[in-house]
């Protein structure tokens, strides 16, 4: 909307952590600005399960984004970020005292102008890494990707039309390694209505890059609504991923890796009433030379063979009074490589939370999620904690006026003791109190 906001946060809890962030945004007509600038510093708790040494982070972030139209529908902008971080990482079980150091900057300019018809966006953006980690397995790490690209909207007869073509170039330099590739790409999508009850998208992608030649993929999306209060969706596609330049050429890299393929179905129901609604979706995808991580080996390989995962996710809401809702989420994945199991994903995930209002200014919250079924990988620790867990989490806000608001939450509320990757450990029983403003 035009005209100007602002927005305040300050945030304090447990491990030492303050959090503070700054916002500001004005528009007017097809001119606008908006800055973003917050500031994280935690003491941390131990990452390695088998120490007590805490490993503190921060990080400074800076984004800016602006636009404005110069005339005859002819409008340039452009966006920015600044991010200034480190992060304290154990070394080894006997040496806890590394410390990372990234920096990273990435800016984006673009201009949009109707001609002939079509909407046309022409942009350019510039990203940059760079890591600084003394002792490590690699020291020194500069990354940096380039894209230009143009997309075109038009209205057809038969729908919305978009396309595009784009050029991505990433290198990276590290002290002992160094890395590039080029991917060329063209898109086009259709978003159709075929019936007054039924959407269509078609999207078609084809990518080509240096070393890994052409891939071509697509997704076919149907929606069709069986009542005013009932949908039913379904979604099939294929996809491809090629290594990353780490993967390849990084201290843990294969230089021999492939690119993985993908393909994809899912089939859902949405209904929704005046006081909730559930979702169902059942989902499969199968995935061809999936790169994976050997410790054994000491770095990236191809898995060889299919890893398919398959499952379904429901969730849910309800009205129960005027003050209380509440809901829930269930997912149920098999994921498994050539009939063995995946590790570290979970067969069960259940989360069940309710929010109610107190009065008119206070209100409160309370989420319950339960994990189990879950396998460790094969170079996890004997003592690992990879196993069933419950979570806890409480919170209340209180608004002081109608632009500022304050909370409190409690995230483990019974201190769980578990570990999602084995010998890492996760945030025990932890405390947060804060403030925010929007004027």
């Amino acid at each position: 909307e035009d005209g100007s906001k602002t927005r305040v946060g300050l945030e304090a809890g447990s491990f030492g952590t303050v959090v503070g962030s700054v916002g500001h945004a004005i528009k007017n007509g097809e001119t606008a600005l908006s800055f973003n600038l917050s500031k994280v510093k935690t003491d941390g708790f131990s990452a390695r399960a088998s120490d007590e040494e805490a490993d503190g982070f921060s990080q400074t972030l800076l984004t800016v984004k602006g636009q404005t139209e110069v005339g005859n529908g002819i409008i340039i902008g452009g966006s920015a970020l600044y991010r200034d971080s480190s992060i304290e990482l154990d070394r080894s079980t006997t040496n806890a005292a590394g410390e990372t150091f990234g920096l990273q900057r990435g800016a984006r300019v673009f201009t949009q102008f109707n001609a002939l018809s079509i909407e046309h966006e022409l942009s350019f953006s510039s990203f940059d890494t760079e890591r600084l980690d003394p002792g490590g397995f690699t020291e020194e790490f500069n990354g940096d990707r380039t894209q230009i690209a143009y997309l075109g909207t038009t209205e057809t007869r038969f729908g919305t039309l978009s396309f595009g073509l784009d050029e991505t170039k990433e290198d990276f330099l590290t002290s002992a390694d160094v890395g590039d590739s080029t991917t060329r790409s063209a898109m086009v999508e259709l978003l159709a209505q075929v019936s007054d009850a039924t959407d269509l998208a078609l999207s078609l992608r084809y990518d080509d890059n240096d070393d890994f030649g052409g891939n071509l993929s697509g997704r076919v999306a149907l929606a069709w609504q069986a009542r005013s209060d009932l949908t039913v969706r379904t979604v099939i596609g294929n996809g491809f991923r090629s290594p990353s330049l780490y993967e390849r050429f990084g201290p843990f890299g294969d230089p021999d890796l492939q690119v993985e393929a993908s393909r994809s179905f899912e089939v859902g129901i949405e209904q929704n009433w005046d006081i909730g609604g559930y979702e169902a979706t059942i989902f499969y995808t199968e995935i061809d030379d999936l790169i994976g991580f050997d410790f054994g080996a000491g770095g990236y390989l191809q898995t060889p063979g299919t890893t398919k995962s398959k499952g379904i996710e429901l969730s849910g809401e309800r009205v129960v009074s005027d003050r209380t809702t509440i809901d829930g989420t269930y997912t149920f994945t098999d994921a498994r490589t050539e009939g063995e199991r995946l590790a570290r994903v979970p067969r069960h995930d259940l989360t069940v939370g309710v929010t109610t209002q107190f009065s008119d200014r206070l209100s409160g919250s309370a989420r319950i999620q339960h994990v189990f079924d879950t396998q460790p990988s094969a170079f996890a620790p004997t003592d690992n904690k990879v196993d069933d867990y419950t979570l806890v989490g409480l919170g209340v806000s209180y608004d002081v006026n109608e632009t500022t608001e304050a909370y409190f939450r409690i995230e483990n509320l019974f201190d769980d003791d578990y570990e999602t990757a084995g010998g890492f450990n996760t945030a025990g029983r932890s405390f947060y109190a804060g403030i925010r403003a929007e004027f």
